[in-house]
């Protein structure tokens, strides 16, 4: 006699979709948060820079605080999420000290994290995901 239970489960070893989905979710929204915090250290510099100007030196300097510590969040924040490893993160955030590189390394991280979240497979439902 044959097994006719259609809520049988399948005779192949089904691999755990939940968990990769949460992972990949997770990854997606740490690359989200830290291109957020790129971009928003941007204007953050810009913001100190006119402070500097016409402001209070004390304002100045907390902005330029929360400005760089913002920075430094995200650069770690977006390179771990792509996995470019230590190296690569260490180098990014010594970039961010030397003028004119720390632009070079805002355009390069904001462009790869724009890059990751425009691939289709990040928009891709974790159910419709072809592993193959």
């Amino acid at each position: 006699m044959t097994d006719t239970n259609p809520y049988a489960p399948p005779g192949a070893i089904v691999t755990d979709t939940a968990a990769q989905a949460s992972s990949n979710a997770s990854r997606r929204q740490r690359v989200k948060t830290g291109r957020r915090l790129l971009v928003a250290s941007i204007v953050g510099f810009i913001a100190c820079a006119v402070m500097r100007r016409t402001g209070p030196g004390g304002l100045a300097l907390l902005v330029g605080a929360a400005t760089m510590a913002a920075a430094i969040t995200g650069i770690v924040k977006v390179c771990r999420a792509l996995e470019l490893g230590f190296a690569l993160t260490a180098l990014a955030v010594v970039g961010l000290f030397v003028p004119f590189a720390n632009i070079a390394v805002y355009g390069v991280l904001i462009t790869r994290a724009t890059q990751e979240l425009r691939s289709p497979r990040s928009r891709t439902p974790w159910y419709q995901v072809d592993e193959s």
